[in-house]
């Protein structure tokens, strides 16, 4: 019967510690912060880390801008076209109806507003499969049609 009675107290005794293990886990754990809270506390600090750096204004017209300042640095690049290079990825193209259309969108969208000076120019880079290179190779020159740019 001593045993009996030993081993209940023992299962009140934890029963009751499982119990004072929940109320502190509430008490102590809740720092009237949720998970909403802590969420949105996180995105403000992040917003307005993004706000101090330095970025650069993208939405500044080059048109606008002096051609020396364009130019770079070094004498020899006097008469040569400044080049900007752009890298694209161009794979599975021709297995994918809407990668072929998000593609034409792209180019067309870079033709009809890309803006460059006289002595600049763009130079496309495309990485892509053998069934790609081709059909990148005959619809390039017909979506560059209206480019108001130079381009290689």
């Amino acid at each position: 019967m001593g045993r009996i009675s030993t081993f209940r107290s023992y299962q009140i005794m934890l029963l009751f510690a499982a119990a004072l293990a929940v109320v502190a886990f509430y008490y102590f754990g809740s720092e009237k912060q949720n998970f909403s809270s802590t969420t949105k506390r996180i995105k403000e600090t992040q917003a307005s880390h993004n706000t101090n750096r330095d970025d650069a204004d993208l939405s500044v017209d080059i048109r606008s801008g002096h051609p020396e300042s364009r130019m770079g640095i070094g004498d020899d690049l006097e008469g040569k076209p400044s080049r900007f290079h752009a890298l694209m990825m161009f794979t599975k193209v021709d297995r994918s109806l809407s990668l072929q259309e998000k593609f034409q969108v792209a180019m067309r969208s870079m033709a009809k507003h890309g803006r460059f000076l006289e002595d600049e120019m763009l130079v496309l880079h495309y990485v892509s499969d053998a069934g790609s290179q081709e059909l990148g190779k005959k619809m390039l020159p017909e979506l560059l049609l209206d480019a108001t740019f130079k381009y290689e």
